[in-house]
């Protein structure tokens, strides 16, 4: 579960992976501040009231000095990434394929057969290369009210084909 406590470092990577990394290559800066302000206390205590409630489950990637580089969120109840980032230092190292990796054991673990998402344009590449499909082009709300252009993505998870639709030759 995501504890409060980690709600100000979840944040923090946050807006470290969308002002410094390859977000800046896809929406004018002005959507960039809207989509990921600076961590505040309101803001944090807010995020943290939010994902106490809502059950979801978070993974929390941290080098070898516990510095922390990168998360992913995992809403069970819908079956869906709700969020991955990784510190713009750390993009392209493998922080990202093991955040997505473990997110996805833990989903097959609670029965799920597929995962969706909602991918920033910057991250399509990084979910085509784990294996997901676009289904389509939408736009993710950001709190603010504003619109981002998204690719709504799908993956059957590996060990769901044979447990719920027989066997592929």
């Amino acid at each position: 579960r995501i504890k409060a406590d980690m709600a100000a470092e979840i944040l923090d990577i946050r807006h470290d992976a969308v002002h410094y990394g390859k977000a800046r290559e896809f929406y004018p800066r002005e959507a960039l501040q809207r989509w990921s302000p600076p961590p505040h206390a309101p803001m944090i205590q807010m995020w943290s009231q939010l994902w106490s409630q809502s059950g979801a489950l978070g993974v929390l990637a941290r080098d070898l000095n516990g510095y922390g580089i990168g998360f992913g969120i995992l809403d069970i109840g819908q079956d869906k990434i709700s969020a991955i980032y990784v510190r713009a230092e750390w993009t392209g190292k493998g922080a990202g394929s093991s955040i997505i990796r473990y997110l996805e054991k833990i989903a097959l673990v609670r029965g799920a057969k597929m995962l969706m998402l909602d991918a920033s344009l910057n991250s399509v590449n990084f979910y085509l290369r784990h294996w997901y499909l676009v289904n389509g082009i939408d736009f993710l709300t950001l709190p603010s009210g504003e619109k981002l252009p998204c690719a709504k993505m799908s993956k059957l998870l590996q060990g769901a084909q044979n447990a719920s639709f027989g066997n592929f030759v």
